[in-house]
């Protein structure tokens, strides 16, 4: 985990040329258009991508993740990530990722977005659940899960009058 061989050789080739130079290795690495890296940090976390939640361990650099890798304390994961777990770096920093709520306004088949706050978002969907119970009877609301956070969607189906909810994860 600590520095390449790649590295290592680029910064040996910069101390043996600036040290002969006179030009501090600092100044060198930053001409280059680098920054130093500061230390690393290593923050144990899980997965959330399917509903094993395997332990991970997030390695940051200036305040960013880098790496994540399974925890070898997780009895999930034994110290190893799944596909899904390794492309958690991609998925985090995805340039497409939702960071908050959208709501369609536009008409069926031709959707447009517009980006609302969460009261806004919340109600909407209160408004929709609403709706489907008074019309069909709140039956007609099931949620398939496969993932995280699973127990409070049955927790809240069930506030609502359902029992139609299933996954890898409920008792039943």
């Amino acid at each position: 985990m600590g520095i390449t061989r790649r590295d290592f050789l680029k910064y040996s080739a910069i101390a043996t040329a600036t040290t002969a130079g006179g030009v501090p290795v600092f100044q060198s690495i930053t001409a280059l258009g680098e920054k130093p890296e500061i230390a690393a940090s290593y923050i144990p976390t899980f997965c959330e991508i399917c509903c094993w939640n395997c332990g991970a361990v997030a390695k940051v650099v200036n305040k960013k993740v880098v790496k994540l890798e399974g925890n070898p304390l997780s009895l999930r994961g034994r110290g190893r990530l799944c596909g899904r777990g390794n492309a958690g770096l991609g998925l985090l920093y995805d340039p497409d990722r939702l960071k908050y709520p959208m709501i369609n306004v536009g008409k069926r088949g031709e959707p447009e977005w517009k980006k609302v706050s969460w009261d806004e978002a919340l109600g909407f969907v209160a408004e929709k659940m609403k709706k489907i119970k008074e019309t069909h009877g709140p039956e007609a609301l099931a949620f398939l899960g496969h993932g995280g956070g699973e127990r409070f969607w049955e927790h809240l189906l069930r506030a609502y009058g359902s029992e139609n909810s299933i996954g890898p994860w409920f008792d039943r």
